[in-house]
């Protein structure tokens, strides 16, 4: 099956061609010219790549792109689009790129089972990296689920079950630099768990899993949500959510206090769901500049530095030094304070 022509349909607002039997080459690339798409479902089709368009709508809040079995990849995603749900893509092999055009300040990306992203361990810090690099909205929040059995290496609290307590923080000696927190928890649903029941405001009603992450001064939080057919197929799931400082003060998430506990549930005040949180994590993301000698001009270059790597587990050290012999912080002789105090990690 091929589309006609969608040049002529500038007003269109939504289209839904789920389970349309698409194939390779089906999508035409005038679909970038929908200027006024919000919402695109393209669900249950079998083409391999999207048109690189779609980058090109501006207006594209929603895309989802559920069970589409042969899809590997996708292009970069459009720049206001914050919600892609990918669930059930047994093909997918990466996603490595698709943040590059973002300037929404909210993102969610779901990837349940998969499975073809298992493994790729960078896979959520590099998605990280690249909404840090690309949106300068002091609000922003990225909210990310892949496969993945194991908390980043690079997180600087970390423990099994399902919340973790930090007190006395060594990065309130440091505050200024930092720039947001990650927040992350490995999950799990067993086979024979069921969603809960919701309802759409039109009548639909489907089945559903949620969980949630709260910190214990706020009433406010953060959660994901997804079909109940996904998820029953053995493998553990990561879910990786990053705050900024604006974002953390208008929920009233105390992160810069002497103590808190974050604690990731999955019921709802009506049911639970049977997910299980396995382990979760913390860790404060710090911004730098850097400089970095190169060898074939004999100059320095400038670039920005994240402490998203087991290397920077010392960014809060005297002079947050990225360095080997060939870097230098911009910052090394302002003389910053020492880290001190201790942080520590228990399950109540």
């Amino acid at each position: 099956l091929m589309l006609p022509s969608l040049s002529g349909l500038c007003s269109l607002t939504k289209l839904d061609l789920s389970d349309c039997g698409l194939g390779e080459g089906a999508i035409l690339s005038d679909i970038g010219n929908l200027h006024s798409l919000k919402a695109l479902y393209l669900s249950e089709n079998n083409f391999v790549t999207l048109p690189a368009s779609i980058s090109g709508l501006f207006n594209l809040e929603y895309l989802k792109l559920e069970d589409c079995k042969r899809l590997q990849s996708l292009p970069q995603l459009p720049p206001n689009v914050h919600n892609v749900r990918l669930n059930g893509c047994a093909s997918l092999v990466t996603l490595l790129g698709v943040l590059r055009l973002r300037k929404s300040s909210w993102t969610t990306i779901y990837c349940i089972d998969s499975l073809k992203l298992l493994g790729k361990n960078d896979l959520a810090t590099s998605m990280l990296r690249e909404h840090l690099e690309a949106v300068s909205a002091p609000d922003s929040k990225l909210s990310i689920v892949v496969p993945g059995s194991e908390i980043p290496k690079w997180f600087m609290y970390q423990n099994e079950g399902s919340s973790i307590t930090v007190t006395r923080p060594s990065y309130l000696h440091n505050v200024n630099k930092v720039v947001g927190y990650a927040v992350c928890c490995v999950f799990h649903v067993p086979k024979h768990s069921t969603g809960i029941r919701r309802t759409t405001w039109k009548g639909h009603s489907f089945l559903t899993h949620l969980l949630f992450c709260s910190m214990d001064c706020s009433s406010l939080f953060y959660g994901i949500d997804f079909r109940d057919k996904f998820g029953h197929r053995g493998s553990d799931h990561l879910w990786l959510l990053f705050l900024s400082r604006a974002e953390c003060d208008e929920y009233k998430w105390h992160f810069e206090s002497n103590h808190f506990k974050l604690k990731f549930a999955n019921h709802s005040a009506v049911s639970n769901t049977g997910l299980k949180v396995k382990r979760c994590g913390f860790h404060p993301v710090y911004k730098q500049e850097v400089e970095e000698f190169d060898e074939t001009t004999k100059q320095w270059t400038h670039f920005t530095s994240y402490n998203l790597n087991e290397f920077h587990h010392d960014f809060v050290g005297s002079n947050m030094e990225v360095a080997t012999t060939s870097k230098r912080s911009l910052a090394e002789n302002a003389g910053a304070a020492e880290a001190s105090g201790s942080g520590c990690c228990d399950d109540d």
